[in-house]
């Protein structure tokens, strides 16, 4: 049987080192003898030593950093400007989490970072904007401005022509050996008539344990961090899981 391979773009803004990035990576399937992948196009974010990660984590470029990154604020970055970022199937965007953390003063959409979504929106609201997207961010940024946020948010998404889909998921359900709760939102052009359906939990959890004990010894990266007294102190009352 002969497999066609079929790619589909993406481009992704707030890219960081790649989290995103690998998972599309990752994220391949074959129907009806087509294998179907995700072809990265362009991504950024505004710090270069993380641009340059990007480069190697995701696009495996033997350049220090891919012509297909582009380094910058992304409020001063032409987003619209199709030669700097053509038209893409798929976009990603993992809006800055500062305000919408309950860590924190909560600013919401009235801090530094919290109005920087609209970046996102931009590229969604282009005349050829992508056919779907997926945005995350914390679970904070449902209940961030009394809700506010969150409902603001979504309303842009739609207006921009998307079916809206949004899930809080616990990535411990799925497989992920650690407490993380994130909100994500999937896009569909209304017009393609898809809705993205949220995916069942696993029946099982992978325990930190099970997920660390095939580590071997001369692994890289295993030295213990020197800890406080205090630090050693509160370690000593937390049970497994609840860190």
């Amino acid at each position: 049987m002969t497999v066609r391979i079929k790619e589909h773009s993406i481009g992704e803004l707030f890219c960081g080192p790649g989290g995103g990035g690998i998972g599309a990576k990752k994220a391949m399937v074959t129907l009806k003898e087509v294998k179907h992948i995700f072809s990265h196009i362009w991504a950024s974010d505004i710090d270069l030593d993380t641009c340059k990660t990007y480069s190697k984590n995701v696009l495996s470029s033997n350049e220090e950093l891919s012509s297909k990154v582009i380094c910058g604020d992304a409020r001063e970055l032409p987003l619209e400007d199709q030669s700097v970022f053509p038209k893409v199937e798929g976009f990603l965007f993992g809006f800055p989490c500062n305000d919408f953390s309950i860590v924190g003063e909560s600013k919401g959409i009235n801090g530094k970072y919290g109005p920087l979504y609209k970046q996102g929106m931009r590229v969604l609201n282009r005349p050829d904007n992508p056919d779907w997207f997926l945005a995350e961010n914390v679970g904070g940024l449902t209940s961030a401005n009394e809700g506010r946020a969150f409902k603001m948010i979504i309303s842009e998404m739609q207006e921009a022509g998307y079916e809206i889909v949004a899930h809080k998921f616990k990535f411990e359900e799925y497989g992920v050996p650690q407490n993380r709760h994130r909100v994500i939102i999937v896009g569909f052009k209304k017009n393609l008539g898809i809705k993205f359906k949220i995916p069942k939990p696993f029946s099982y959890q992978i325990s930190a344990e099970t997920a660390l004990s095939n580590i071997p010894p001369n692994a890289t990266h295993q030295d213990k961090t020197k800890q406080g007294s205090v630090v050693v102190e509160r370690l000593e009352h937390l049970k497994p899981g609840q860190n």
